[in-house]
């Protein structure tokens, strides 16, 4: 009797409250997290209904993939292979900001002419590389952005500024190089600073080393040399000083961030420290926050009158070198082999040193294309090692602060390709370790394990047909389960069967880029909208080819009327 009366109750007020919900004066987006809210945390109130159930459907698939995906590939040290481009956006929650480190030498100046050669760069030495044992991976081969040159194409720093801003990055950290008043290298990360095209992140490292022929900054054989003093101190920050007051220049709580490589090398560091902080107090630029890399010393920054230091593995790890472990194709073999998991290893217990010490990751690390058969490299890394080593700092970072602008965490490197330390695609991995860093980084893993084309069964694709044209419309772009469906619906069109596809919506939302991928996007609003702007606009797309239509769901329903009125059909 009481079952019979709760189904009476429900069926005659359903009709009422879904009037009710149709005209709430409330944007479509946040009815949809209101329902989310209700359907996880209220379900006994409605479980009742169509509408839970196939959102209920929805989540057990989603949630049995995820489920699959992490046991399969969570953050395994087995998770590698070549990866092709994501059609995932940057993940909304970070746990930290990675910054990774940046060389600009990827264009010929007249100092490497004359020191190495006509039209020397990076790429001259990565392209020589040859293999030094069996299995070793050399020469690296770039992938996508293939061997570009930084000042020729200005669509390279895009692509590159755009790749690290998909895949969950915080910013580069360009090397600057300033011998007593020369510069070198500075073009491309001057262009970089002022394309007003480019909001990505950055800070600068002054690499206050000599340069020589061992590429290691050491007194031998010296090509151009540092000459430190006071008036240099004062004349460097003030040519900073421009960087510094960038819109993109990286802050720590609101301060720029200036790092020095090897604050040791200074005649007084501290003094230097004194000299940048008055300077910049006085000009304008006010308090600055001053960290070192950890590449030789590990000393407390407070020695050098800094804020903080930065690890900056492999160097000063305290390594040991292994022997037998690989097979030398030549009796020169003079290489020093280390085990890049003995790096890993370490993150697993994060000690605290006691001072501001921003955690430190390397991907991998191979320096042949510079020493050849003397060269130094780190064997057994993997995109998923380094992600396991990365969550981990990211993890540290995020327990030890908790203001957001000091979760720091610094990747060496972006592109040091000569080092066979980058996280630019390559021909091996393609873009596994930008995949890598992404997942990682991820505050939420779901975020990022479910590839929107993964969501749908696998089908042998049909032959592209000709001139096939279809409209996809879809409520907003928010990551819910009927999204990823249009968002699948778009890629399978697109990709398998050749349409070209327009996806009309009526909202924004954080898959917008995604569905760029597959189709210009247009939006159209049941209220924004008059009746005859919509009209006008599905008319023109149908005399456009545009007479196949897919609406994912009832909320987008609105539309079905206007496209009865133009002959729209569904796909076949």
């Amino acid at each position: 009797m009481a079952n019979a009366l709760v189904q009476t109750i429900r069926r005659q007020a359903s009709p009422w409250l879904r009037r009710v919900w149709r005209v709430l004066p409330v944007p479509a987006s946040t009815k949809d997290k209101a329902a989310g809210i209700v359907f996880r945390r209220a379900a006994w109130l409605v479980s009742w209904s169509a509408t839970y159930k196939g959102w209920k459907a929805e989540q057990d698939r989603l949630e049995a993939y995820i489920a699959q995906l992490q046991e399969k590939a969570g953050f395994s040290r087995q998770h590698a292979g070549y990866k092709e481009l994501s059609a995932l956006g940057r993940p909304s929650n970070l746990l930290a900001r990675a910054i990774a480190f940046y060389l600009p030498q990827y264009h010929p100046i007249p100092e490497n002419d004359r020191w190495w050669g006509k039209g020397f760069t990076e790429w001259t030495n990565v392209r020589r590389s040859l293999p030094q044992f069996e299995g070793h991976a050399q020469p690296r081969i770039p992938g996508e952005l293939g061997y570009y040159d930084l000042v020729e194409d200005p669509k390279i720093r895009r692509r590159q500024a755009h790749l690290a801003h998909q895949y969950g990055l915080s910013g580069f950290c360009f090397y600057f190089y300033w011998f007593a008043g020369k510069r070198l290298l500075e073009t491309p990360v001057r262009a970089y600073a002022d394309d007003e095209t480019i909001t990505f992140p950055f800070c600068l490292c002054w690499a206050n080393e000599n340069w020589s022929r061992r590429w290691d900054g050491r007194d031998d054989d010296v090509l151009i040399a540092q000459a430190h003093s006071a008036d240099d101190d004062v004349a460097i920050i003030q040519h900073l000083s421009d960087y510094l007051q960038n819109s993109k220049y990286i802050r720590i709580d609101g301060r720029p961030l200036v790092i020095v490589y090897r604050p040791g090398l200074l005649p007084d560091a501290k003094q230097t420290a004194l000299r940048w902080r008055r300077w910049c107090r006085e000009n304008g630029i006010g308090e600055i926050h001053l960290a070192y890399t950890q590449s030789f010393e590990t000393l407390d920054p407070a020695t050098y009158g800094f804020d903080s230091a930065i690890e900056f593995p492999p160097n000063n790890m305290g390594l040991e070198r292994q022997s037998d472990i690989v097979t030398p194709v030549s009796d020169a073999f003079d290489c020093r082999i280390y085990d890049w998991d003995d790096l890993a290893r370490r993150a697993e217990t994060y000690d605290d040193p006691g001072y501001t010490l921003f955690r430190g990751v390397t991907p991998q690390w191979d320096n042949t294309p510079r020493r050849m058969n003397s060269s130094t490299c780190l064997i057994g890394s993997s995109p998923g090692a380094y992600e396991v080593w990365l969550r981990q700092a990211a993890l540290d970072a995020a327990r030890r602060r908790k203001k957001f602008s000091e979760r720091l965490v610094f990747i060496n490197a972006w592109n040091e390709w000569a080092e066979g330390c980058y996280l630019e695609p390559d021909a091996t991995f393609g873009y596994a370790w930008l995949e890598a860093t992404r997942r990682a980084l991820a505050e939420d893993i779901r975020e990022v394990l479910v590839e929107p084309s993964e969501l749908v069964a696998s089908e042998q694709p049909a032959p592209p047909p000709q001139e096939r044209k279809i409209i996809v419309m879809v409520h907003d772009l928010h990551r819910n389960g009927a999204q990823y469906l249009s968002l699948n619906f778009a890629k399978s069109l697109n990709t398998d069967f050749g349409y070209e596809v327009v996806i009309i919506t009526s909202g924004d939302g954080e898959l917008g880029p995604n569905f760029r991928s597959y189709g210009r996007i247009h939006a159209l609003h049941q209220t924004r909208h008059t009746r005859e702007a919509i009209l006008a606009e599905l008319t023109r797309l149908h005399s456009d080819g545009f007479d196949r239509a897919i609406i994912n769901s009832s909320a987008s329903g609105w539309i079905a009327p206007y496209m009865a009125c133009l002959l729209y059909t569904s796909p076949s």
